[in-house]
C-alpha cells in the first residue's frame, strides 16, 4: 500500500479499514507505506506481487516499481458495497497474472462505462485528494448511477482524470466550481462549505489539508460500505 500521506488522510480510519478489509478477503499485505515504516519494509517493497496506489502521490514509486520490478499497480480505494467487489475483482486478477497492464486507470474507468446506461441527470462534484475523490464517484456511479466530476487541489494526474475532472490551483477557481449550476451535490472538506452560495446539497467529507486542526471532524471511512451514508 503505497501514496498514504498524513495531510490527505489525516487521523481517518480508512487506511486501517483498508488493511482489515483485504486481509478478511484473504489477500496478505507485504508492506503498508504509511505509518512506522522501517528499513526492512523498504526492502521488502520489491517482493510484492501488486502495489495499491492510495493517492496522486504514490503514482512515481508504483511506475518506478513498474518498470523496475515489473510490480503492476491498481489505483484508488475500494468504497461502496458494490465497487469494492469490482476493485477487489481487479487487484485479484492482477495479482493472478503478475504482468504488466494498463495500470490502475483500467479500475477507475471501468465502473463509468458499464454504468453509463444507468445514470441520471444529477451530477456530483468530488473535491479534495483525487485518487480518493475517483473511489467516492465509482461508489456513486455503482450504487446510485450518479454522473460525477472531480476536483483536485493538492496534486493532479492527468493521465487518471476523465473529461471534466479539474486540478483547481486557486481559490477563485474553487469557489466558481463549487457554485457551478451543473452539480446538484458537493462532497468536500466542511470548509468549502463556506465558499457556497447556490442552493444545493453538501456531504462533509474531511480533507487534512484543507482544514487541519481547525477541523472538527475525520473524514469517514467507506472502505466496503454501503454509500447511502451519502
Amino acid at each position: 500500500i503505497i501514496g498514504a500521506t498524513p495531510i490527505d488522510f489525516g487521523k481517518s480510519t480508512t487506511l486501517e479499514d483498508l488493511e482489515q478489509y483485504l486481509v478478511d478477503n484473504g489477500f496478505e499485505i507485504n508492506v503498508s507505506l504509511w505509518k512506522n515504516t522501517t528499513k526492512q519494509d523498504i526492502i521488502r517493497l520489491k517482493w510484492g506481487n501488486c502495489n495499491i496506489v492510495v493517492s496522486h502521490a504514490g503514482v512515481e514509486l508504483a511506475e518506478y516499481m513498474k518498470q523496475r520490478y515489473n510490480i503492476p499497480y491498481v489505483t484508488g480505494l475500494p468504497f461502496g458495497e458494490k465497487y469494492s467487489e469490482i476493485w477487489l475483482e481487479k487487484l485479484g486478477k492482477v495479482i493472478e497474472k503478475f504482468k504488466d497492464t494498463e495500470n490502475g486507470r483500467e479500475v477507475c474507468e471501468a465502473v463509468g462505462k458499464k454504468q453509463e446506461e444507468a445514470v441520471t441527470e444529477k451530477r456530483v462534484l468530488m473535491i479534495g485528494e483525487q485518487f480518493q475523490a475517483m473511489s467516492i464517484r465509482n461508489a456513486l456511479e455503482t450504487e446510485y448511477g450518479l454522473r460525477g466530476d472531480v476536483a483536485g487541489i493538492c496534486g493532479f494526474r492527468t493521465e487518471f482524470a476523465r473529461e471534466g475532472d479539474r486540478f483547481l490551483e486557486s481559490e477563485a477557481e474553487i469557489e466558481q466550481m463549487l457554485n457551478d449550476d451543473k452539480y446538484d451535490l458537493v462532497i468536500g472538506d466542511p470548509l468549502y462549505k463556506e465558499l457556497i452560495y447556490t442552493d444545493k446539497k453538501f456531504y462533509a467529507y474531511s480533507h487534512y489539508a484543507v482544514s487541519s486542526k481547525l477541523g472538527n471532524e475525520e473524514a469517514e471511512s467507506l472502505i466496503g460500505r454501503n454509500m447511502n451514508v451519502i
